[in-house]
């Protein structure tokens, strides 16, 4: 979550996309806290590696046509 603020709080960073994929089982917490700094948040045990890469690119062609 550190470095999640820090890419946020510069300038130089705050526009890369975050996105992360996971196996591990979020709480409801974990999850509010995390979509402040994220694009998207996936989970290993829900999507399939094809699924996860249409979902990138959808989300880093959205971020090109900003």
């Amino acid at each position: 979550m550190e470095t999640l603020v820090r890419l946020k709080e510069l300038p130089e960073t705050a526009s890369i996309p975050v996105i992360i994929l996971t196996s591990k089982d979020l709480g409801k917490e974990e999850i509010q806290k995390l979509q402040a700094y994220t694009m998207e948040i996936l989970s290993k045990r829900t999507h399939t590696k094809e699924s996860v890469l249409q979902q990138v690119r959808e989300i880093l062609l959205k971020q090109v046509s900003k």
